[in-house]
């Protein structure tokens, strides 16, 4: 039990070209110590275990390899992240299965995320203004109630 713990608060050298370039916050982040040491996580520790570097010209998501859903964004333009030749994944739970839950790294151009982001903000400002006006499409099966009045949101 003793080796174990001796493990865990062990700390290695970290060479001191890899520290100059980090900032203040980066070498909190890391847990690179004063002396340029850098302390091992103990088992418990909060890590970022979904964090990714950017790629220029770029969005990435994660996507949970639910029935269908991955196939969907390809279709809308997103491709898989790669690193040497391999899909980049990540286990994220349990899959209703009982296996496990995949999530893969997606890219999509970021012009072509911003164009449907813009695509998909417009078809929600309309339906906003379809609540407001209290003319919303109401179907009978539903229930939906609309005041004959309409809905007034009052920003305060």
């Amino acid at each position: 039990m003793n080796d174990i713990r001796t493990q865990q608060t062990q700390q290695r050298q970290v060479a001191p070209a890899d520290t100059r370039q980090m900032t203040e916050v980066q070498r909190t982040a890391a847990g690179v110590l004063a002396d340029g040491t850098q302390r091992v996580r103990s088992f418990g520790a909060p890590v970022l275990r979904m964090q990714t570097a950017k790629i220029d010209g770029y969005e990435q998501r994660w996507v949970n390899d639910h029935p269908g859903r991955i196939e969907q964004l390809k279709a809308q333009g997103w491709e898989h992240v790669t690193k040497g030749g391999q899909k980049v994944e990540q286990v994220v739970g349990t899959a209703p299965t009982g296996g496990p839950l995949i999530a893969y790294l997606l890219k999509i151009k970021e012009e072509w995320y911003k164009e449907d982001f813009a695509a998909f903000e417009s078809a929600e400002a309309a339906k906003m203004q379809e609540i407001r006006a209290g003319k919303l499409h109401v179907s009978p099966e539903t229930g939906h109630y609309v005041p004959q009045q309409g809905i007034k949101i009052d920003r305060r």
